[in-house]
């Protein structure tokens, strides 16, 4: 069972016009079909019953008749189907004629909720009614809502797009013909209701079988999750769309915005004992939840990092009144993004670059890759570049604490990490520049920073970029560059991550690399984003990382790196507590200030045996 999703579809059945015989036969075909597939909700077309297009029909006694008998047919084929169905028929009410959309559950009606007027149709504006119709007492009217008690946060709202505010679904059975372009701006109708709304939206529009009279219809059925399209059918009848929403990632999100009710005035809600337990995750889970897979999207996306960081950095600049900065330079990845996040704001401010003045600082774990990487970089961009050892302060250090230096421990590790800040402060303060931070945004998550040393700078540029992010970075700007700096960009990308704090193999090679001992950063990033931007537990991440990296890591390994995760990030808030500005570009931000907001001494248990009773 998964808690938090419901699978759901939509479907545009073939139909025939004026056949509700037949049309009957179909929907209840495809009800079938949908509960095999564990469907709790199925969406179709607007007046599916008997074709949307029959014009002057609608008024035949004999066409209403035998929609009606097509209508009972599909309610009674729901009964003992945990399934809610929503379709469309024309409905006889008093003296006027009603294009609505039917609700069917487990055999009844429990909604029939009229549209507005149209055509041969009347429009109904009053308050929802308990009515007789179809052999049965029901509810007609507007502004009602499907309760099912026993899925929380399951609130389905019926062709509603004024006031759905309570309403985490809305079903949405439609009949509209194609024109060009109209499918798309359908999508993007669907996609904004459902930002503005937090909401899914699942839509069947009438397809195939419709008359041709005049127009064209397009088998459109589409499933909409918060602006995101999780399935649709491509314009094919008869096809099952099928999706997953996750209604604890919509109900996150209101609880951001705090602007939903808790009640809808107006709305009438109307229980249902719906049980619904997906056994299986269909839902498409990205990997690289920080990183667009869209080419032109992703290259979007770097030029807004680097611009954000420029700004940022600019803004910091002009407040102070300086025009130098300073930065380590460890030929890394995280320095190399600083430093080109740097040259864009030094160009944007139309400063000299001569005031970037990069400091490399081998030490006693520095390759000669990354010393020769950090030289070249500082020369393709035309920056100021110092080398500074410091073996011998460090050395230095060790007799004034009377630490062995052949004692490979945290203390020769960090020692190394604290001199170097050391170092960038005091030039910055004889230069008169302002240091800039390196590390990122999943570095600060573990806290995979030494405490007043690389966790310390006066402006921290990349503090929330993720680590999975900054490769693209690297990768658009070397796409951009001339043919020196393009090499020494994709070197640089091929180094493995290291802090490079131990001394070097046998052959020079890193022999220190982050991954090995604090797991793979797409992991991290993956765990973060859904920590932090969904409020995700580790229960749900867990499954949402299976499927994501089925093909990449066992589920054993998934646990093991999760449970570090867990422990690190929370024992680690102390650090970020105590973290310098730094500009946000995402929704995922760690600042203390404007972004994730925890104590320093929270206890890590219920995370940690949450963990434990993971199951595959």
């Amino acid at each position: 069972m998964i808690d938090g999703l419901i699978t759901v579809a939509a479907l545009s059945p073939g139909l025939r016009v004026a056949d509700p015989s037949f049309n009957g036969k179909e929907i209840v075909a495809g009800i079938e079909e949908a509960a095999k597939q564990g469907v709790c909700l199925l969406v179709l077309p607007e007046l599916c019953t008997t074709g949307s297009t029959c014009g002057d029909l609608f008024y035949s006694q004999t066409l209403l008749k035998a929609s009606d008998d097509a209508v009972r047919k599909i309610v009674g084929s729901t009964t003992s189907l945990q399934l809610i169905v929503v379709f469309g028929a024309p409905v006889a009410f008093g003296s006027n004629l009603y294009n609505a959309s039917i609700v069917a559950y487990d055999g009844q009606i429990h909604a029939i909720v009229p549209k507005p007027a149209g055509g041969v149709f009347a429009s109904y504006e009053g308050e929802p009614l308990s009515v007789e119709l179809f052999d049965a007492y029901t509810y007609f009217g507007n502004g009602i809502r499907i309760a099912p008690s026993a899925i929380p946060h399951f609130v389905l709202a019926i062709d509603d797009f004024t006031t759905p505010s309570g309403a985490t679904v809305v079903a949405s059975p439609i009949s509209e013909a194609e024109l060009i372009g109209r499918s798309t701006k359908r999508r993007l109708l669907a996609q904004g209701f459902t930002i503005s709304n937090t909401c899914a939206l699942v839509q069947a529009n009438s397809g195939e079988g419709e008359s041709t009279t005049d127009s064209v219809y397009l088998a459109d059925a589409l499933i909409v999750e918060r602006g995101k399209i999780l399935s649709e059918s491509g314009g094919m009848s008869g096809k099952l769309v099928i999706g997953q929403i996750d209604l604890q990632v919509l109900v996150h999100q209101r609880r951001l915005e705090k602007t939903f009710p808790l009640y809808e005035e107006g709305c009438l809600e109307i229980p249902c004992d719906l049980v619904h337990a997906p056994s299986s995750l269909i839902r498409h889970i990205d990997p690289a939840p920080f990183v667009p897979h869209d080419p032109v999207r992703l290259k979007e996306r770097c030029e807004e990092v680097l611009t954000l960081q420029a700004l940022g950095l600019k803004k910091r600049l002009e407040h102070i009144g300086i025009k130098r900065v300073i930065l380590g330079l460890s030929g890394g990845l995280d320095s190399t993004a600083a430093l080109l996040a740097v040259i864009r704001t030094f160009d944007v401010m139309s400063l000299d670059r001569g005031g970037i003045i990069a400091v490399s600082m081998p030490g006693f774990g520095t390759t000669s890759r990354t010393k020769s990487n950090a030289h070249a970089l500082a020369e393709a961009l035309g920056v100021t570049f110092f080398t500074i050892p410091i073996e011998q302060a460090v050395v230095q250090h060790f007799k004034d604490i009377d630490h062995d230096p052949t004692v490979l421990d945290i203390t020769y590790e960090n020692a190394q990490a604290r001199e170097r800040t050391q170092v960038l402060m005091d030039l910055a303060n004889k230069h008169g520049a302002l240091v800039i931070g390196t590390g990122d945004l999943s570095e600060l998550a573990l806290g995979w920073t030494t405490y007043n040393g690389d966790h310390m700078s006066m402006y921290a540029i990349n503090s929330s970029v993720p680590k999975t992010l900054l490769r693209p970075i690297l990768a658009h700007e070397a796409n951009e560059a001339d043919e020196d700096l393009q090499a020494v960009l994709l070197d640089i990308l091929a180094t493995p991550v290291s802090p490079e704090l131990l001394p070097p193999s046998g052959d020079g090679a890193i022999s220190q690399k982050t991954e090995a001992v604090i797991g793979p950063y797409e992991l991290h990033d993956f765990f973060l984003y859904y920590t932090l931007r969904w409020g995700f537990g580790p229960k749900r991440i867990y499954r949402y990382a299976v499927k994501a990296f089925e093909e990449s890591y066992t589920s054993s390994d998934i646990r093991h790196w999760l449970a570090v995760f867990f422990t690190r990030f929370i024992a680690n808030q102390f650090k970020r507590s105590a973290s310098p500005d730094g500009p946000a570009v995402g929704s995922v931000s760690l600042s203390p200030r404007a972004g994730f907001q925890a104590p320093s001494d929270a206890q890590i248990q219920v995370w940690i045996e949450e963990i434990a009773g993971l199951m595959d």
